[in-house]
């Protein structure tokens, strides 16, 4: 598993601990989440425990302003999207997506929003953007439903030369071990409202301890702040290293192959978190071989299916095609900077192999 390492990540966990507090309040948190705002191009950013923790307050900040109970979800949303709603106290709805690309399906959106729900939820997936363009006016028509953005995997991810994270009402990231901005546990939202960002910070707060408001402490600690401030340079490094790679694999397909990178906006850039290749049909069976040559792709390594296929999620599923057929021949490799000429032509002898079935 490719984890960053940094330099600066002793000098800058030593200045931490030698300044005293480490706290979720410590004076390097504030200074941490100043450094977010100016790499991500937010007005605000609150930083949290986890990815999951970013996710719940947004959603719990939605919920608790339009009094409603239900959010649109992606149907191939995976779970770590998908369990911040439940504990947000929230029903989802699944929604269709293009079976090529991560996007509504236009006619399924039009009659969930009819349903007034608190909160439409986007997942830029695999560090590929969720395009949520061809539907934001009808989103922000849709009677106060706030659009938030799981981009747990999209640091850096550019939709028209705008970074993800700029469109929503609230974009949550992760800052995990293995994302491309890590703290080993983390996260922070991003917001262009002051007044929501406010919100989201008192829910990661305690509620402010003041008894009136629903919290729970997901503050970020200080010694994860002091790693992110020393490792938020490198992301630039990191998506470009990434990117280089995705290129050596994709330059060495054959057409025979029957293989194409997942379907983007022209305009789009993925950081390539991991390098998404789709196949026509017959998905599960191409994953299947490719894991017998050693390279395990989402639906093998993590179990990743469509949303409702989860037991926790069965009693809200409903025909989604476009998913299904999504996850289904969606293959995801990984092309970390760590990995050299070798590792990555292993990776194509083996995309090779699986396909000359």
């Amino acid at each position: 598993m490719y984890v960053h390492r940094s330099e600066q990540d002793v000098p800058s966990i030593a200045a931490a601990v030698a300044a005293g507090p480490l706290s979720g309040l410590a004076d390097v948190v504030a200074e941490y989440e100043r450094a977010v705002v100016e790499r991500f191009g937010a007005a605000e950013a609150v930083a949290v425990s986890s990815g999951t923790a970013a996710l719940h307050a947004a959603l719990h900040v939605a919920k608790v302003r339009t009094g409603r109970t239900e959010v649109l979800v992606p149907a191939m949303a995976p779970l770590p999207t998908l369990l911040p709603v439940l504990a947000a106290g929230l029903e989802p709805h699944f929604v269709d997506v293009a079976p090529d690309r991560l996007e509504f399906d236009g006619a399924d959106l039009t009659r969930a929003l009819e349903r007034r729900p608190a909160a439409v939820l986007t997942v830029s997936l695999w560090g590929y953007p969720f395009d949520v363009r061809p539907h934001l006016d009808m989103i922000r028509s849709g009677g106060g439903t706030y659009l938030v953005e799981d981009a747990a995997q999209a640091h850096g991810t550019t939709l028209g030369g705008v970074q993800i994270g700029s469109a929503a009402d609230l974009s949550c990231f992760s800052t995990h071990d293995r994302k491309t901005l890590a703290t080993g546990e983390g996260g922070f939202v991003l917001g262009r409202d002051p007044g929501l960002l406010d919100e989201v910070r008192r829910f990661c707060r305690l509620g402010a301890l003041s008894g009136t408001h629903a919290g729970l402490n997901y503050k970020l600690n200080g010694l994860a702040a002091a790693l992110g401030l020393a490792r938020i340079g490198d992301v630039d490094t990191i998506i470009s290293r990434r990117n280089e790679n995705a290129r050596v694999v994709l330059g060495s397909l054959r057409p025979e192959w029957g293989l194409r990178e997942l379907g983007h906006p022209s305009d789009a850039a993925p950081n390539h978190y991991s390098l998404v290749l789709t196949t026509s049909d017959g998905g599960r069976e191409f994953a299947q071989r490719l894991a017998a040559l050693g390279v395990e792709t989402d639906p093998i390594r993590w179990r990743y299916r469509v949303s409702y296929r989860h037991d926790l999620f069965t009693r809200w599923a409903r025909p989604c095609p476009g998913a299904e057929h999504l996850v289904d021949n969606a293959h995801q490799l990984e092309v970390d900077p760590n990995l050299g000429v070798d590792e990555l032509a292993a990776t194509v002898a083996a995309l090779g192999a699986a396909s000359n079935r």
